[in-house]
């Protein structure tokens, strides 16, 4: 069995393969030419004898600071979370918070359930998301990016 101080070296590893990852990726998105991580992957980790599926995007999210809301009801997202939602019960609702309350900020969504129950995420009102009044993940691992301009969603 791994010790702590073992799982925090892996941890630290991943952390810095993940850094390099992505400053490669801004450096080569300097020179003009667009690099896209395929978030959809997923990796297995095992800490302390216990076998977690992580995908790509939500390692990403714990590195840039947002919160991770693993959620299989219909909720309401707020700023900078990442939302593992799960399907597997039956169809969700992701709600959005007016647009001028989060202005600026990124939520992600990532449909995390093997399942053809659709997550539909609803922008507040009439508020749309990128020009549509609501976004529809239903596959798994597919993830929403959106980003508040302040009157509507757009996803990046």
């Amino acid at each position: 069995m791994a010790t702590v101080d073992q799982n925090t070296e892996q941890i630290n590893i991943l952390t810095e393969r993940l850094n390099t990852i992505e400053e490669n990726s801004k450096n080569i998105e300097e020179l003009g030419t667009q690099v896209t991580l395929d978030t959809a992957s997923v990796l297995m980790v095992r800490l302390s004898g216990t076998s977690y599926q992580v995908s790509l995007a939500e390692i990403i999210a714990i590195l840039n600071g947002f919160e991770i809301v693993e959620t299989a009801v219909n909720i309401t997202a707020d700023k900078r979370q990442f939302i593992k939602a799960d399907a597997t019960s039956g169809s969700l609702i992701i709600a959005l918070e007016p647009a001028a309350d989060t202005e600026g900020q990124t939520i992600l969504i990532q449909k995390v359930d093997s399942t053809s129950n659709g997550i539909t995420i609803d922008g507040d009102g009439i508020e749309s998301i990128s020009g549509d009044l609501t976004q529809l993940l239903a596959t798994q691992w597919e993830l929403l990016s959106i980003v508040s301009d302040g009157s509507n969603y757009n996803i990046t």
